[in-house]
């Protein structure tokens, strides 16, 4: 790391991918079986990715992660803290959907995390990558309900319009303002 001090994250990669790390895995290893998504779905929140998420999964030939305890629904590995947990806590989402023809993870903050195509495009460099997008004024109207919804108290005490036009003062104004406006 004294080479590289700048990266202090390291960048996983498929060990597959690479003939000489291929060499020196574990005997038991089998690359052909190995537990990863071939799909991303990625978008801004609010924009459906749940409920594309939950009619692929009604389908026989696709299957998403399993279930994880810490996050409502999203892995969030890529340019998240899940990241720093490694390759092998990320293969571990996927070990039971080996058998499916189309196998995806469905996180919506890799549309504006500036690491995540980095990090997700040197692990699954083949990925397809489906990408929701929707109306931002939908969008930001979405979110803000959302946010009432939660009961955020800066959502609570002002309409949308007042969010939307309000001066940046008050920093939780400018942060709901923010992710009404930018995803």
């Amino acid at each position: 790391f004294a080479r590289y001090a700048a990266e202090k994250v390291p960048v996983w990669s498929n060990p597959c991918d690479d003939p000489r790390h291929a060499k020196i895995l574990p005997q038991p290893f089998n690359c052909s079986e190995m537990p990863l998504p071939n799909m991303l779905v990625v978008g801004p929140q609010k924009t459906g990715s749940t409920a594309l998420a939950t009619f692929l999964n009604l389908h026989p030939n696709f299957s998403s992660n399993d279930p994880v305890p810490s996050s409502f629904e999203e892995l969030q590995f890529f340019g998240g803290p899940n990241y720093a947990r490694g390759l092998h806590w990320y293969m571990d989402q996927f070990r039971s959907k080996i058998d499916h023809l189309i196998v995806f993870e469905k996180s919506a903050t890799y549309f504006d995390n500036p690491d995540a195509p980095r990090t997700s495009f040197a692990l699954l460099p083949k990925a397809k990558i489906v990408i929701i997008l929707l109306d931002p004024a939908a969008r930001a109207y979405s979110w803000y309900h959302h946010m009432r919804a939660h009961n955020d108290t800066t959502a609570m005490t002002h309409e949308l319009d007042q969010i939307l036009d309000a001066n940046v003062s008050s920093v939780l104004l400018r942060r709901l303002r923010n992710r009404c406006i930018s995803p």
